[in-house]
């Protein structure tokens, strides 16, 4: 063999070794991460105080639980990609968990054993009050055991780098502060601090300080989160009954329809006329941010 020949086979060797190696611990890696242990105790929360189960179906609706997991809590396939895996929603009609074990999985995004759950936006609820968990939790409880044969999640190869490069971009429990405390109830009113109370909703995927930009654990395909600043690249043509238009009929200024896929506005159509207004009177407050989204 030419000695030409021989070096491109050994750069080759090494090269196709060096994949080999990386691949290795990109599964080595991502699968530490999903097994990991997070020390917390989750909170038994006084579920049987709650009597007034239509509030807790609209609250059920309207802080996104039902855009996941279904009105009737069966669960669904959230994304089937090659690159990133397949994604499912649990199917809460089946779970046996405690109110404890619920808590832990709604506000610290972990599984009863303390390992991370996949996509699950806890950091939205973080400090929700105790008194709309405790009914989330309750009408939870009600629901009708449904038979979903939902497949296994599947983690494609670019989800396993994701997970071992930036594990908080598909396991939320690794960016959350769980050591933060949640109110026991909160005021509802057409104020600033309630807005930013309710806006916690849109920050999953628009980010924290609500600019937009690429949602975390979407496709390539997927649109970027628009930006909701008001700014002149955000909303500072809206008006607030642009807001509630966008919202409860998802329905943008200029008369284009939002896609439920992306923006779950069906659910956010259950918010009442108090939190949409606070929710206006929070994002005219936040700093104005110029950008593409």
């Amino acid at each position: 063999m030419p000695k030409v020949l021989r070096v491109l086979a050994i750069v080759a060797g090494v090269l196709v070794g060096v994949v080999v190696i990386a691949v290795i611990a990109v599964f080595a890696i991502s699968g530490s991460n999903l097994n990991r242990t997070f020390e917390v105790t989750g909170d038994d929360l006084d579920i049987a105080s709650v009597t007034d189960m239509e509030e807790a179906e609209r609250l059920y609706i309207s802080r996104g639980c039902a855009g996941c997991h279904g009105a009737d809590g069966a669960g669904g396939i959230l994304a089937d990609d090659p690159a990133i895996g397949r994604i499912v929603s649990t199917n809460l009609t089946t779970l046996d968990y405690t109110p404890a074990e619920y808590e832990l999985a709604i506000r610290h995004g972990l599984h009863p054993d303390g390992t991370p759950m996949l996509i699950m936006p806890s950091e939205d609820w973080i400090t929700y009050s105790d008194e709309e968990i405790a009914h989330i939790i309750a009408y939870m409880e009600t629901f009708e055991p449904v038979e979903n044969d939902l497949t296994a999640q599947q983690i494609g190869p670019l989800g396993r780098f994701l997970i071992a490069t930036d594990p908080g971009s598909l396991l939320p429990a690794y960016t959350i502060d769980h050591s933060l405390e949640a109110p026991a109830t909160v005021e509802a009113e057409v104020s600033v601090v309630y807005g930013e109370y309710i806006g916690q909703l849109c920050m999953g995927c628009h980010g924290d300080n609500l600019a937009g930009g690429p949602v975390p654990g979407e496709g390539p395909d997927a649109p970027p989160a628009s930006n909701l600043t008001p700014s002149e690249s955000g909303i500072a043509a809206y008006t607030e009954e642009d807001l509630f238009a966008s919202l409860r009929e998802g329905i943008r200024p200029d008369g284009s329809a939002l896609d439920p896929a992306y923006m779950p506005w069906p659910s956010f159509s259950q918010l009442n006329d108090t939190e949409i207004s606070a929710l206006w009177a929070y994002l005219q407050s936040i700093d104005a941010v110029e950008n593409e989204y």
